[in-house]
């Protein structure tokens, strides 16, 4: 009995969507002073599962040019045409999904700040890398947040049920901040990475975080920093079993994912397979990716995309190839520090950390009579982490990041964008939350 009533503590934690939030407590919501330490395992693990939602992965791909519609769900045909309606039911949950693991993540930290000793041990771990992993984790939504609307509303422990029910967006720039501060705290207060057992969230995830954010606001040096500090870790590295990542045999690649269940809400690879594989086939390989691989037939990322059965789209995905959709989700990669390093470092010294990475993945070095300036640089390492970070929730971001800083052009990538400043690179807020929230507005162009 008081372990049911320890997980019905934690869905009426985690329950509160974004409209019973901004307008009322969740009727069986249990407040932070009720919560006590033997709680804390428990809740823990809760938003570790919070965190399991799955249009991120596929979203990036498809708005960009790995992945393309087929059939079934027209939002995912609209995300793939980049004219996304604001009724988008996939917007919606997207965003709904952020604020509950958000109102989660609030609401244990509010208990978790009462602790007067935040040395003390529950369930294995301090008070305080609780409080890191519940800070971690709410930094992760707020980036897709970001990444994906742009200006969103911030709420955290300090806001009161009043200030909720009529937030407004806050500026990307503080959230970004915001959500800094939170990295920073977890880098100093987690512990590191275990080689062995589950990957829970560790030193080198926070820093390879931390590494991503840097990126996408454009603090280049931080950046390396952080993607060092990974790469020079013992418990992570590079190898060259590119399969054995999502096969489960090279776990050393991997800092920090989620092993989805057939239960669970991350079933995204079901809509990648063909039938022969007991997928729903609805969103096939884009073409112009296989392109992008036979330029270097010998490159062995090409192994996680094989033929199907439909000739009018040949392509499937097969990273998440488990039928019963046990499928490893990575949300950190030392693969992706490289990537971060060279791009920190620049033409020419990026060189050395791309061409190692090239080397476990069967390819030659590029030298500088290959890549002769910075924009061929730039070119070829949105290349390399389009075919390294495939399918994997980068390349809608990389895209709008990099072209726009490195004066490339978004248009030979996508088609039905206008160019860097078109409106569309922006997800719309979703109508419902609109309704919900009268002071929240929508992006301009929607």
């Amino acid at each position: 009995m008081k372990n049911r009533i320890i997980l019905y503590t934690f869905i009426a934690l985690a329950s509160a969507s974004c409209s019973n939030y901004f307008d009322k407590p969740h009727p069986t919501a249990i407040v932070a002073e009720e919560i006590n330490r033997e709680a804390y395992p428990v809740l823990r693990i809760g938003l570790y599962d919070a965190i399991q939602w799955g249009n991120r992965w596929v979203t990036e791909d498809l708005s960009a040019d790995n992945l393309v519609y087929r059939t079934s769900y027209y939002q995912h045909g609209e995300i793939d045409d980049n004219r996304i309606a604001v009724t988008n039911s996939y917007m919606n949950t997207d965003w709904s999904n952020i604020f509950r693991t958000v109102v989660a993540c609030n609401k244990f930290l509010t208990a978790l700040e009462q602790e007067t000793d935040k040395s003390a041990m529950a369930g294995g771990l301090t008070v305080n890398q609780y409080i890191a992993e519940a800070r971690y984790i709410r930094a992760y939504c707020y980036y897709h947040g970001v990444k994906f609307f742009g200006d969103f509303p911030y709420v955290d422990e300090n806001t009161t049920e009043a200030e909720a029910r009529t937030i407004t967006r806050s500026p990307a720039s503080l959230i970004v901040s915001k959500v800094l501060e939170d990295l920073k705290f977890a880098q100093a207060n987690t512990r590191p990475h275990s080689t062995s057992g589950p990957k829970y969230i560790s030193q080198e995830a926070v820093s390879a975080f931390l590494a991503r954010v840097y990126l996408f606001v454009d603090d280049l040096s931080n950046a390396g920093v952080e993607a060092e500090r990974v790469i020079a870790s013992t418990s992570v590295g590079i190898t060259n079993d590119y399969l054995g990542i999502w096969r489960a045999s090279n776990d050393k690649e991997l800092i920090f994912y989620i092993t989805g269940h057939a239960t669970d809400e991350n079933v995204q690879g079901f809509y990648l397979r063909d039938n022969t594989n007991f997928g729903r086939f609805e969103l096939p390989v884009n073409e112009a990716i296989v392109a992008d691989f036979a330029h270097e037939p010998s490159d062995t990322r090409r192994v996680v995309i094989e033929n199907s059965t439909i000739p009018s789209f040949p392509f499937q995905c097969v990273k998440y190839n488990n039928s019963d959709n046990s499928d490893i989700w990575p949300v950190s990669r030392v693969a992706e520090m490289y990537l971060i390093s060279a791009e920190a470092s620049g033409y020419p010294g990026g060189l050395s950390r791309l061409n190692e990475l090239r080397a476990n993945r069967g390819l030659p070095n590029l030298t500088t009579d290959d890549i002769t300036n910075e924009t061929e640089f730039y070119t070829a390492l949105m290349r390399e982490r389009r075919l390294e970070l495939c399918f994997e929730g980068h390349r809608w971001t990389d895209l709008r990041r990099m072209c726009k800083k490195y004066n490339l052009d978004i248009t030979q990538y996508l088609p039905n964008i206008s160019g860097i400043n078109d409106f569309n690179l922006l997800y719309p807020v979703p109508n419902q939350q609109i309704l919900l929230n009268p002071n929240l507005t929508q992006n301009p162009g929607y």
